[in-house]
């Protein structure tokens, strides 16, 4: 089963470490922790497949059976940039743009002096 982390390199603590005295010795057991690689991880265990699924962020921050190039990721954000004046509709990708519509689809009426 592929799991996909909306956040890179995740690591989810699923169960504590222990120690325990079995025969007079000391026996440690490690915790158990889920490791993604990247945005994903890939298990067969049942245990894990249910931990994952029981998260909070399970179908927001943490998704099942989606391979990550269906993913989009961005870098970079687009500035847009609408236009405000009566009904106008007009969207402009830098502010020289939308100075442009401006002055051509919305002129200045000129004051009376």
């Amino acid at each position: 089963m592929k799991f996909i982390s909306m956040d890179h390199d995740t690591v989810l603590k699923m169960q504590d470490g222990q120690t325990r005295i079995i025969k007079g010795q000391v026996l440690n057991t490690p915790p158990k922790y889920i490791t993604f690689k990247r945005e994903v991880y890939i298990t067969t265990d049942p245990d894990e497949i249910a931990f994952l699924r029981a998260r909070p962020s399970f179908g927001t921050r943490i998704i099942e059976g989606v391979a990550p190039d269906d993913m989009v990721v961005t870098e970079a954000v687009i500035p847009m940039f609408t236009c405000t004046k009566g009904d106008c509709k007009h969207v402009a990708s830098n502010r020289d743009a939308m100075k442009a519509h401006r002055l051509e689809a919305h002129p200045r009426k000129k004051s009376k002096k």
